[in-house]
């Protein structure tokens, strides 16, 4: 249309968005359901931009027809417009547009409701066929009988479950079908189900099968004689046999159960709901069993365990599952107490205890777990590092004072081959020792490995082979001492000594300038002690406390606790020359704790801080709490600002 208008009429190619919803006429039809006359050109402007409205009038001037417009209607709605345009359309057509309106509405009406009867004559018949399908695939014998119990119609399933055809058992009585034991019970069950509509009735008995064998089945009667599409009894009938056959052999599996409960070698006792023993297996010597039968349970507990065991007891009645508790009883053995319900259904009225004595176990563990302690903190609190290493030279466990070495937190260390950690100017037959061990002699030595800073250290190695109880290399033991400062003061000695003799030999040097060689070395010495200080504060304020840290966040058990507190103290007396007296919780203080702490150093007010560091006075208050206990300051009488003065030295450290 736009090239068509730029040849004719000679105007510039543009483009237009036409938006119909402004357009006035149609929101009138389509929204207010008026039906309207529209005489050309009005059509046009009203529904294009003005300036393509002039192009096309120009361009069909001469075919611009008048138009009728009227809503279309569906369900009450207005679904659309209908437009029709012709040469000569005056307004007496607008009754026959509209009724033209009418007859489109009545045909999209029409084809809904041929549409909607479709669908629903398709989910009749889905829903006739799911049925079908599923009483034809259905495991049990679905029937129908008359009144008289004559089988009027049963579904496929019958073959598989009674042998019969449902052609052979149509016609049939089903009483012909069940055993002549059980034809009074099932007949009198079955007059009762046929007295009033809607009644279902159950009822187990033995059936007939086709092979002769008689078989239980389970049948529910349910009367639908007065339901006109069923207008019978519906029968459903379960074959059981197999459950029958599962019930006997789980009374026989009772007596053999009971047969080995009476002869095992721990304690079975069932416990009433009241806590009375209503069985045991056996008794301990000194005791006899009508002594114990009809007696508490609480009565061979101790007594300060008397409550912990009845929660117990009630919670396994409350909930059905079982529960463990280790006991001391009063009469000497440490007993595993399992407590279990008796009942697997319903609720809970007895409760099986099955007691081990495990007094000799216990001693054992309890002696085992002191050697481990002893072990474990011998481990843990060398002053050398030690590193346990599998046959293929990977770490599996390492100590405290080796990740303070390496600089490697315990996960990081784990699992990783020791020979990642070497130097690449170390010698190779120590390090083979490690990676690859075949000897089963110690060897040691000096080595370097590089720290997780990038910084190289030197070690002292004594590498111990690990064997099992028939000689075999499990593993290797590796004790490492870090020399790195020995190593330097001999290089220094070496350098010095050199010096010296260079001196010596060139006669040049006099006494002064050996002097100023001398302080030369002891400001390297002083400067070398505090960079291993600021080392120790860095590794133990980076490695250590944060993990020390979200430690005490955790429940820890009295034993866990006390492991902690004895490491605080060791972190304590490893940094106690380097704090100046300081506690090791200094070095948690958090960079904005370290600013507000310089600033109380400067003599700033609470105030003055808040409007520098834009906080607020709590905020800044809360620091200086928290200043005041990594600090150990907690007596609020010594002057924070003077504290903080007197070891002004370790507030800078931080601060770098």
């Amino acid at each position: 249309v736009m090239a068509l208008i730029g040849d004719k009429v000679g105007a510039p190619a543009r483009e237009f968005i036409i938006d119909l919803s402004t357009s006035a006429m149609l929101v009138r039809v389509a929204k207010g359901g008026e039906t309207l006359q529209i005489e050309s050109p009005a059509i046009l402007e009203d529904f294009l931009p003005k300036a393509l409205a002039s192009d096309l009038m120009e361009l069909i001037q001469a075919r611009i027809q008048p138009a009728i417009l009227t809503p279309l209607h569906r369900r009450g709605e207005i679904i659309g417009v209908l437009a029709i345009s012709a040469p000569e359309l005056a307004g007496h057509f607008i009754p026959s547009v509209r009724n033209l309106a009418r007859h489109i509405t009545t045909a999209l009406e029409l084809a809904d409701e041929y549409a909607e009867r479709a669908r629903a004559e398709r989910a009749l018949q889905d829903s006739e066929e799911y049925f079908r399908s599923l009483i034809e695939n259905a495991p049990d014998i679905i029937g129908v009988l008359n009144a008289d119990a004559t089988i009027r119609w049963v579904g496929p399933s019958s073959e598989p479950v009674s042998g019969y055809t449902p052609d052979e058992l149509m016609g049939m009585n089903a009483f012909d079908l069940v055993h002549p034991d059980d034809v009074p019970d099932a007949m009198e069950t079955f007059s009762r189900g046929v007295k009033t509509s809607g009644d279902t009735v159950s009822r187990e008995i033995r059936f007939r099968h086709k092979d002769g064998s008689w078989r239980f089945a389970e049948f529910t009667a349910s009367h639908l004689i007065d339901n006109p599409s069923v207008g019978g009894i519906v029968l459903n009938c379960r074959d059981i046999t197999e459950r029958k056959q599962t019930e006997e052999a789980f009374r026989q599996s009772e007596h053999r159960f009971r047969a080995i409960v009476e002869n095992a070698p721990d304690l079975f006792a069932i416990v009433e709901r009241d806590g009375t023993i209503s069985f045991v297996n056996f008794v301990f010597p000194g005791h006899r069993f009508e002594d114990i039968l009809g007696t508490s349970v609480y009565d061979y507990v101790l007594p300060e365990l008397a409550d912990t065991y009845r929660q117990l007891q009630e919670r396994v009645f409350e909930t059905g599952r079982s529960e463990r508790l280790e006991v001391v009883s009063n009469f000497g053995p440490i007993l595993d107490c399992r407590i279990a319900p008796l009942e697997k259904e319903g609720p809970v009225n007895r409760l099986m205890v099955i007691m081990t004595d495990v007094t000799d176990r216990r001693r054992a563990e309890e002696a085992l777990r002191q050697s481990e302690t002893r072990y474990r903190q011998l481990f843990d609190y060398a002053p050398d590092s030690v590193i346990i290493l599998n046959k293929d030279g990977v770490i599996v466990e390492c100590s405290h004072s080796a990740m303070l070495l390496y600089g490697y937190s315990k996960e990081e260390m784990i699992g990783k081959s020791i020979s990642q950690f070497m130097h690449a100017s170390s010698g190779t037959s120590l390090s083979e020792s490690l990676s690859h061990p075949t000897s089963l002699e110690p060897t040691e030595g000096e080595i370097r490995i590089v720290r997780s800073d990038g910084a190289p250290v030197h070690l002292w190695r004594k590498a111990v082979p690990l064997t099992d109880a028939d000689g075999n290399l499990t593993g290797m033991l590796a004790y490492d001492r870090d020399i790195t400062d020995r190593k330097r003061a001999e290089e220094l000695l070496r350098k010095h000594r050199d010096h010296l003799e260079k001196l010596v030999k060139e006669r040049t040097s006099s006494l002064e300038d050996a002097n100023t060689a001398l302080r030369v070395m002891l400001k390297t010495a002083d400067q070398m002690k505090a960079e291993m200080e600021e080392s120790v504060l860095f590794n133990v304020r980076r490695f250590a406390l944060p993990y020390i840290e979200e430690l005490k966040k955790c429940e820890l058990n009295a034993k866990q606790r006390s492991y902690l507190e004895m490491l605080e103290r060791s972190l304590d007396e490893v940094t106690k020359p380097f704090l100046q007296g300081v506690p090791v919780q200094a070095l948690t203080l958090t960079p904005t704790e370290v600013t507000v702490a310089n600033l109380i150093k400067q003599g700033k007010t609470t105030k003055e801080i808040a409007e520098m560091l834009k906080m607020s006075t709590r905020t800044v208050e809360t620091h200086r709490y928290n200043i005041r206990s990594k600090l150990g300051v907690n007596n609020r009488t010594v002057n924070l600002r003077t504290y903080i003065s007197s070891v002004g030295g370790l507030v800078d450290r931080l601060s770098s």
